[in-house]
């Protein structure tokens, strides 16, 4: 049974550009319901298939409906749900759900390397990535769309979350105190202190329920401090390529 007077929205885009602090924030509204974990459902019916058989996309819009209808007991109209990964599946989002609505996240991509670094992996591996899910997402973008950027957010947040709130349709609500309401989506308890990294699975997930937690941070520039002259070199091997996109998506970098 497909309820509908529920609306659906997925936010996508390359990992580390802040999806969890996007979701976190528009969780807060009073009529939007924020999937607490990252479904993966396009990701994980592909995985082995070259082409999606019927019935694994009937299998996908029952679990979609599912969503509804938990959105509808908590006495919501829409539901978000983060996966950024699901930046390759937009054709299949827009398939399975015509009405939908989706938000492509960016963020600089010496930011996002930074933060893949950190979490075990090379800068290089987080510029590929960069340009891997951005690539997709340029590509797939349409009229329900909305592509934002996290240093916009944080550096205009009012009129930010107001410009997202107009797509969604919804009337606008101040949710940037969203930090006072600690909630547990990615471990099962709050953490309270910060773990000491993000490596390996559990601390990842400790770490990301912790910063979503925390006020929102007042600058994105941590590549300023945190680039080495290493992986200013590689960055500039990627230099062309990295612009191409970066212009498409307002960045000129230095």
């Amino acid at each position: 049974m497909k309820f509908k007077t529920v609306k659906s929205t997925f936010v996508v885009g390359c990992g580390h550009s802040g999806t969890s602090l996007l979701i976190r924030i528009l969780g807060e509204h009073s009529q939007i319901y924020a999937i607490p974990n990252e479904t993966s459902i396009f990701f994980k019916k592909q995985k082995f298939l070259i082409f999606l058989k019927k019935q694994n996309l009937g299998e996908i819009s029952k679990q979609l409906d599912y969503f509804d209808k938990l959105t509808m007991t908590r006495g919501k109209t829409v539901w978000i749900e983060k996966t950024p990964r699901h930046v390759y599946h937009i054709n299949l989002i827009f398939k399975i759900r015509p009405e939908a609505k989706v938000i492509g996240i960016t963020r600089d991509p010496r930011d996002v390397a930074c933060s893949i670094k950190d979490r075990g992996l090379t800068f290089e591996a987080g510029i590929l990535r960069w340009i891997k899910d951005n690539t997709a997402l340029l590509k797939n973008k349409r009229e329900n769309m909305l592509i934002v950027r996290l240093e916009d957010i944080i550096k205009h947040p009012k009129k930010n979350v107001e410009k997202i709130l107009d797509f969604l349709e919804l009337p606008y609500e101040n949710l940037l105190n969203f930090y006072l309401h600690p909630v547990d989506w990615y471990a099962q308890k709050v953490a309270v202190e910060k773990p000491a990294d993000g490596i390996g699975t559990k601390n990842h997930r400790l770490l990301r329920n912790w910063q979503i937690n925390q006020p929102m941070f007042k600058t994105t520039q941590r590549y300023t401090t945190d680039m080495t002259d290493k992986d200013k070199e590689i960055f500039a091997t990627y230099a062309k390529e990295i612009d191409v996109l970066a212009n498409q998506l307002g960045y000129y970098l230095e």
